[in-house]
């Protein structure tokens, strides 16, 4: 059993994480899977009370601190861009940057409030979409339509897309921005998942993508 609190609650379980994501217990439902950890761990929704979800662990491991939260197929409440992303952008501007990319856009307006963000601040940065959710793949085409680049960004899409659909996704995605003429990059990160990492090499090898990349994120900084 693991316990999630939001705003603030205490803990009542022994085994109790606090996220700081208020609307998460209005987000999920009972029986939903919720991915901790980059999908290394595994709970499902038994019950929501009060500021607490009761979840029962389905994969388990060690948990530590400022971990990502993933739910699949989840729409999550949450504004296409933040305050912080706000002030990142407005940093982004003054030092002339080329590109901005959003994490997680879920659909087309997403990346149409950034461009207006971008164009009232005087920035001719081109948006780049990075496709990472499955809202994201539903809307692909007006996705495809709005942003300047897209980057199929597999880490957190091969979390919340099942594994053996991954491979399918991006190809297609890839195609279509081929055959549109949009510039496509596909990427991947180091997600300690083996099986993930192996089918997205192999398609990277076989999809006439633009650009290929791996990136590597620094743990603890």
């Amino acid at each position: 059993m693991l316990e999630i609190t939001v705003r603030g609650a205490p803990s009542s379980e022994r085994n109790s994480i606090t996220v700081n994501y208020d609307g998460l217990i209005d987000d999920v439902a009972v029986d939903d899977v919720v991915l901790l950890d980059n999908g290394l761990m595994q709970v499902r929704v038994l019950a929501k009370e009060d500021n607490r979800i009761r979840t029962v662990v389905l994969t388990a491991g060690t948990l530590g601190s400022r971990r990502h939260i993933n739910l699949p197929g989840v729409h999550v409440n949450l504004p296409a861009l933040t305050e912080k992303d706000l002030a990142d952008v407005a940093l982004g501007v003054e030092l002339g940057v080329d590109f901005v990319a959003l994490s997680f856009a879920r659909k087309k307006e997403d990346l149409e409030e950034l461009r207006q963000v971008l164009q009232k601040s005087g920035s001719t940065a081109q948006v780049v979409a990075k496709i990472e959710s499955q809202s994201a793949v539903r809307e692909i085409d007006d996705m495809i339509a709005a942003a300047d680049i897209i980057l199929i960004a597999r880490g957190d899409l091969g979390i919340e897309c099942p594994m053996e659909e991954l491979p399918i996704i991006q190809r297609r995605i890839v195609k279509r921005c081929l055959r549109l003429g949009k510039p496509v990059v596909v990427g991947r990160s180091d997600d300690r998942a083996p099986r993930r990492m192996t089918a997205t090499m192999a398609n990277q090898i076989h999809d006439p993508s633009t650009r290929c990349f791996k990136s590597i994120f620094a743990k603890g900084l």
